[in-house]
């Protein structure tokens, strides 16, 4: 008998310290997965995709030719919307755990003149350049990360030289040339606070040109789990020559556009 009693004791002593408090029970956080067994919760190997559709408000500087007629090129921000007749640039990225890739397409097609006293020549261009990019995360932070990246950079311009002189107009020069440019750089992404992010990029190489740059920097503001609107400036170089194509130019400007996660 007093076995049981003393057992009994025991228990009761027991009970307070093993049901959690009224305080404790509010304080606790349920596993979502735990409550929820379809919750759309990201794994460890999931992919993440997204594109970027985006406007660059890019002005041209330089210099083209084509079978040994050149001219200067020289679109500032004021000129774009009258010079540009068509503009399409996006960017689609894939992801999984470190590894990343990118691809970059733009397409543009402008005419700028030169004028001098007797006469204005007239540069027709159209240009394509596609990259595709493969990169690792060598660098992996809370506050963001480091990517380094590696790729190819596909040109394609196609020139026409006109000269216009008391009226009439004389086709002088016209040449399409591709080349391919290999390429290596870095991503650096920073989120500083909630909502917001920041990101670098830069990357440079040759091959096809003698040389070809750009940098990317800018901020995204999240809209929601589906899309992020971002905002930045884009400065992009070449210096290619050949015996067809004259292209020392470079594109620079301010650029929006809405990146959508699926």
């Amino acid at each position: 008998m007093k076995a049981l009693v003393l057992l009994a004791g025991l228990v009761a002593a027991a009970l307070p310290c093993a049901a959690p408090s009224r305080v404790q029970a509010q304080d606790s956080v349920p596993d979502a997965r735990g409550l929820v067994p379809d919750a759309n919760l990201p794994e460890e190997d999931d992919w993440l995709f997204s594109v970027t559709p985006y406007g660059w408000l890019n002005s041209v500087q330089g210099r083209v030719g084509s079978g040994g007629a050149e001219t200067n090129v020289d679109v500032s921000f004021g000129d774009v919307l009258d010079q540009v007749d068509l503009g399409l640039t996006g960017v689609f990225e894939a992801r999984h755990r470190r590894w990343v890739g990118l691809l970059d397409f733009m397409y543009s097609s402008l005419t700028a003149d030169e004028e001098n006293a007797t006469e204005t020549i007239r540069a027709g261009l159209d240009q394509v350049t596609v990259q595709p990019e493969l990169g690792y995360t060598l660098v992996e932070r809370p506050w963001g990360g480091i990517d380094g990246l590696i790729g190819a950079r596909l040109w394609n311009f196609d020139l026409d030289i006109t000269v216009i002189e008391g009226g009439s107009e004389n086709d002088v020069a016209s040449g399409d040339q591709q080349w391919l440019d290999g390429t290596v750089g870095a991503r650096v992404r920073y989120s500083s606070r909630r909502h917001w992010h920041l990101f670098f990029k830069g990357d440079a190489g040759a091959g096809g040109s003698n040389f070809t740059w750009q940098v990317i920097g800018g901020a995204g503001y999240d809209l929601g789990s589906c899309c992020v609107a971002r905002a930045a400036y884009r400065h992009l170089d070449v210096d290619y020559e050949s015996d067809d194509i004259l292209a020392d130019v470079y594109l620079t400007g301010p650029a929006l556009g809405l990146e959508i996660k699926f």
